[in-house]
């Protein structure tokens, strides 16, 4: 009888490898935490260039705002008022004023704020951003911990 076989050795490695490739893409959350901290870095970097990071400079606040601001104690920068927008947003534990949202999960980082008129300034100004060098940056992150389990 004459046979051609073809036999793959070490099959049993590479079975353990898409193992391990699937169990770190059903929990990165090792790298969701390197993700959330660059989300928070992001964001103390759009609050000090007033949103010129973020692609467009924040809108002044008017004479007569500041005045009224000034006139309360208030403070006078553009955004400010007591600072709890800001802390809730650059702060890890958002300081004195609680009102950061901060979630890992195994596939997904939730970063934002509970500050009620949060909201409303969004529309104003750009308070929160994510440009596309941001998203390159963590799609190598989550690939490069999902093929070889880097942080």
């Amino acid at each position: 009888m004459v046979k051609l076989t073809l036999r793959i050795d070490g099959t049993d490695l590479v079975e353990d490898e898409f193992k391990d490739l699937g169990e770190r893409a059903k929990d990165a959350e090792p790298v969701m935490r390197k993700i959330q901290k660059s989300m928070l870095e992001g964001s103390r970097l759009v609050w000090e260039s007033e949103g010129a990071t973020a692609g467009k400079s924040w809108q002044q606040d008017t004479e007569r705002w500041i005045e009224r601001k000034k006139a309360k104690g208030w403070d006078t920068k553009t955004e400010h008022r007591r600072g709890d927008l800001e802390a809730s947003l650059t702060i890890e534990g958002g300081g004195e004023f609680a009102g950061e949202v901060r979630k890992v999960r195994k596939t997904e980082t939730i970063f934002g704020t509970r500050v009620f008129y949060a909201i409303f300034q969004m529309h104003r100004r750009r308070l929160l951003s994510v440009v596309r060098r941001d998203r390159e940056i963590w799609a190598e992150w989550i690939i490069d911990w999902i093929l070889s389990g880097n942080k």
